[in-house]
């Protein structure tokens, strides 16, 4: 499963997000002969199908979390707030730039295709910020943060359509079916059938608003979310059942395959291999200073 990443605005979560709310914010300075600053807060989480490996995009660059530890990517501070990764080797993201490169505050869609080592723009350079961002099939969807709006673009990113204007946590489109994309908002879990032009509420709710959300492969069990607890929910065909609990709360949530699922609190980022019952940390945080 290839998609997306998310941000948390729920105001119950504002003091561990503050960092990632809307605004003309830039990367953080990145400490000349200084020490490692670590992760930092933890925007999104993915697997990639190329090397096996999961990488982590955070306020403070991307890591690549291998057996022998979390690795900076390229040496770089850009803050990626959305990130996904579409497909062997294929990532998107948005955020914004390393305050050592030029170019402007909002990074609009970028893409890279060698494992986060250089990163090229692809469209709304300075006018974009995703915080979430989903891929089914052709379609690419973003909630850029600036307008707080749904966008969709069939065309690999070059162009986007205006969608709903809604406040949400995360976005989620369905791999089978591109036209239709989940929103999950403090008000409860909303769904479009016509990519993203309007939304209503789904008419299975969970028991408590999910905060984060993934399509999981299998149609008896198509989807999970996590709410702002870290209780996970898991949707059967006619309800939402809870499978487990997060060890802290959500930053960032994705379904990789049937039972693996992957999570970050701000200890760091989790691996489950049974649906979310129980979760080993993989890489532990390290916030160092700034």
């Amino acid at each position: 499963m290839f998609r997306r990443t998310r941000l948390v605005i729920l105001t119950g979560l504002l003091v561990t997000v503050s960092a990632c709310t809307t605004g003309p914010q830039t990367g953080p300075d990145p400490p000349p002969g200084g020490p490692e600053i670590g992760f930092g807060h933890v925007h999104g989480v993915d697997l990639n199908p190329a090397d096996g490996l999961v990488y982590a995009a955070t306020h403070y660059g991307v890591f690549r979390l291998a057996p022998d530890g979390p690795q900076r990517v390229a040496d770089r501070y850009q803050d990626t707030m959305g990130f996904t990764i579409a497909g062997p080797d294929r990532f998107l993201g948005s955020g914004h730039p390393d305050l050592r490169e030029p170019g402007p505050p909002h990074l609009g869609l970028i893409r890279s295709t060698d494992r986060a080592q250089s990163w090229q723009p692809v469209s709304l350079r300075g006018d974009a910020d995703f915080h979430a961002l989903s891929t089914a099939a052709a379609s690419i969807y973003g909630w850029n943060s600036r307008q707080g709006v749904v966008m969709r673009s069939d065309d690999d990113g070059a162009t986007w359509q205006y969608g709903a204007t809604l406040a949400l946590t995360d976005l989620d489109a369905d791999p089978t079916q591109p036209q239709r994309v989940l929103a999950a908002t403090e008000q409860g879990l909303l769904t479009s059938g016509n990519g993203g032009l309007t939304f209503e509420p789904a008419a299975a709710q969970p028991p408590q608003p999910l905060v984060l959300l993934d399509h999981r492969p299998t149609p008896a069990t198509p989807l999970a979310g996590i709410d702002a607890a870290g209780n996970i929910w898991n949707h059967t065909t006619t309800a939402w059942n809870h499978s487990g609990q997060l060890p802290g709360a959500p930053q960032a949530f994705t379904v990789t395959s049937t039972d693996r699922y992957l999570a970050a609190t701000d200890a760091g980022v989790y691996s489950s291999t049974d649906a979310g019952r129980t979760w080993t940390l993989i890489a532990a945080a390290s916030h160092g200073q700034r």
